[in-house]
């Protein structure tokens, strides 16, 4: 094929990108002059393989107006003189035509000439559309062709949407599977983009499978995989990435030295945690990673920062029990830890809280109390601690407690919030009432054990965004319901709000809330969902806020 025919079949691909629809044609503002058009349509048809600048401009002029019709009749002239067959299949790109001219309608409320004209265009695009399937099985072009007849099958909701996909899927297989050195790969990962993009995760992922077994051939340099990686990720193709990414670590493992191991598995790790800088966040995926590592090198070959990132991961992905594992790795591998009073802090919550082994939960924020390194986790620790005495009654302990916090945060105005929340509790002591209702009701549920061990991480997912914060700046704690509280006769719902939540009031009725902090430190806050009269299900949730 000559260069000029490769740039023409190029610009063809390019103004039929599955990305137009109203954007191009609202590009312009004037009609374009008729006589220009009529010029560049001779150019074209008198030598279509050299006038790839005219067909650009062309295709601009048409889109940019909206005029689909004409194109289409343009295309139909250029069939009869363009080159025929597989290389050039302009059934393709009159499908692909009457695709967007479609969406156009819809999206501009054209209904007029949606209903008067919508079915002929709909089945023209079919038409010509399984014309280019039946005509180039073996091709690219046919991908292409299909997968713009299963998108107009899918928007019509009609019957033949799944033989559509089935048919798609068939056509990808086969055209993978081909002897041939040289693939167009690119159509293959296009495909699978589209099948993310509506909703077909399983099948997007195989054939994403499919692109990187043919890219990672005999020929191809472990370096070009973490390159089509690193691309994939800055895109924000995650699911693309990730396969890649496997192949890749598939392949150093056993070529790369232990320290150079240890550090490629770390910054794939780091992309994807919650600790971690990246952009987008797997952390199932990055505990993955995690996971291969210490296969591979020994527990030993996690630094500080890498054994907290893991567990902190492990946290975020709500896989408590393993989370305090890793985090107490942290403890006894790197004792002089600056992170120290912040893991024995959440170790505390996450054992009295979630756990249901309150004995090493306090003993946790004994620790970090008797440390007295840093202010703030101590008086939180002292807080809970507290709480904990006067739940069991022990209300001198509790009021010995909440006096020490008065003491050591002597009237400090970033301590309002704390100071006023044990105000409270001492004030319930010595008027022997009970703590407030919300709060008593967590610590009924989360004391006494009413779930079994692990249950409220299933039963209520409350998850907090962002996770990790700035004084003042705003987070979001949101609770997701489970399926048994859904659907026909479910009671009314009322949702338990209590802990340190900031600036905010939360009413009874909603799901979730937004707040901020004016302090540094580790804010937990706590939720139980009452249906009806009776407890449902409880959660927690830590958020960290720095300076």
């Amino acid at each position: 094929m000559t260069k000029q025919k490769q740039r023409l079949l190029f610009i063809l691909f390019s103004a039929f990108s599955f990305q137009l629809s109203a954007f191009c044609s609202q590009l312009g503002a004037q009609e374009p002059d008729s006589t220009k058009l009529e010029q560049l349509e001779q150019q074209i048809l008198a030598n279509p393989q050299e006038s790839a600048p005219a067909w650009e401009e062309l295709s601009v002029l048409y889109f940019s107006q909206g005029r689909y019709n004409q194109l289409v009749d343009f295309l139909r002239k250029l069939e009869g003189v363009a080159v025929s067959g597989c290389e050039l299949p302009l059934g393709y790109h009159i499908g692909l035509c009457r695709y967007h001219q479609l969406r156009y309608l819809e999206e501009t409320r054209n209904w007029p000439e949606y209903f008067d004209r919508g079915n002929f265009y709909r089945e023209e695009l079919f038409q010509e559309t399984l014309k280019t399937v039946s005509l180039c099985p073996e091709s690219p072009w046919a991908i292409k062709a299909q997968v713009i007849n299963w998108l107009e099958h899918k928007a019509q909701n009609d019957s033949l949407g799944k033989e559509a996909l089935d048919k798609l899927i068939s056509l990808i297989n086969t055209y993978v599977k081909q002897e041939v050195e040289v693939l167009n790969l690119e159509v293959i990962k296009e495909a699978a983009d589209v099948l993310q993009r509506e909703e077909e995760p399983a099948l997007a992922r195989a054939v994403y499978n499919l692109y990187v077994n043919r890219l990672d051939g005999a020929k191809t340099a472990k370096e070009e995989l973490r390159l089509a990686a690193e691309s994939a990720l800055e895109s924000g193709n995650i699911s693309l990435a990730e396969i890649v990414y496997e192949r890749y670590i598939n392949g150093i493992k056993g070529s790369f030295s232990k320290e150079a191991l240890v550090k490629e598995l770390s910054v794939i790790a780091e992309q994807f945690s919650a600790a971690g800088s990246g952009r987008f966040k797997d952390m199932a995926y990055a505990e993955k990673i995690f996971t291969i590592l210490e296969d591979s090198c020994g527990t030993g070959c996690f630094s500080e920062e890498l054994q907290y990132s893991r567990a902190y991961n492990l946290q975020r992905l709500k896989d408590y029990s393993k989370a305090v594992q890793e985090y107490e790795k942290l403890v006894k591998n790197f004792p002089a830890s600056l992170r120290i009073n912040e893991v024995e802090f959440k170790l505390g919550a996450l054992y009295t809280y979630i756990i249901f082994q309150k004995e090493k939960g306090l003993n946790y924020w004994q620790k970090v109390i008797e440390r007295d390194s840093d202010l703030i986790l101590v008086v939180e620790s002292l807080y809970h601690k507290a709480l904990i005495g006067q739940y069991a009654q022990s209300f001198a302990a509790a009021l010995a407690d909440y006096s020490k916090i008065l003491e050591l945060t002597n009237n400090n105005p970033d301590f309002k919030e704390l100071t006023e929340r044990v105000h409270r509790r001492q004030k319930e002591i010595q008027e022997s009432k009970p703590i407030e209702y919300n709060l008593k009701t967590f610590l009924d549920v989360s004391l006494k054990g009413r779930e079994p061990p692990g249950a409220q991480t299933a039963a209520l997912d409350l998850s907090v965004e962002p996770f990790k914060t700035t004084i003042a700046q705003g987070v979001k704690f949101s609770l997701s319901q489970p399926q048994a509280m859904t659907g026909c006769l479910v009671p009314e719902l009322t949702y338990l709000w209590s802990g340190d939540l900031g600036s905010a009031h939360p009413v009874v009725m909603t799901p979730e809330f937004s707040t901020d902090y004016q302090v540094r430190g580790i804010k937990v806050v706590n939720v139980v969902v009452l249906a009806g009269l009776e407890p449902a299900g409880s959660a927690l949730e830590m958020v960290d806020v720095d300076d």
